[in-house]
């Protein structure tokens, strides 16, 4: 079920079977990325830390077996209203998927879990230093 919900995610953007080592190769192991692509356009590092912060408490909030990118965009819209679309789901999506390309950040957090989707988080906020 896992493998299916990677390629149903990353359909659009295969061309060719080999593609998708590249494009889901975060879905496998944790991500590799520069602490500073987490941080969207004017960001601070502290901010997007406390943003990392308050995205973990939203989707901490939902119940392991209703963890999906529907609950996921509920938990993290008013932190997108408060703060911007951008300021959130851009540090999400690095946080998730160590890419400046992906599929949505909701939707990669559903496909891996609750789980595994809060200590990507809780890993981002650690490489900010703060």
């Amino acid at each position: 079920a896992f493998l299916e919900n990677v390629i149903a995610l990353e359909r659009e953007r295969i061309k060719k079977m080999a593609d998708i080592v590249e494009l889901a190769d975060f879905f496998f192991r944790a991500p590799s990325y520069k602490p500073e692509l987490l941080i969207w356009k004017k960001s601070t590092k502290k901010e997007v830390a406390e943003v990392l912060a308050l995205v973990a408490d939203a989707l901490a909030a939902i119940p392991t077996d209703a963890f999906t990118a529907a609950h996921a965009t509920d938990a993290c819209a008013p932190l997108a209203e408060r703060f911007g679309n951008g300021t959130v789901y851009w540090p999400l999506r690095v946080a998730l998927s160590g890419k400046e390309f992906s599929p949505g950040p909701l939707e990669i957090a559903q496909v891996l879990g609750k789980e595994k989707t809060l200590a990507r988080v809780a890993e981002a906020r650690a490489q900010l230093g703060i």
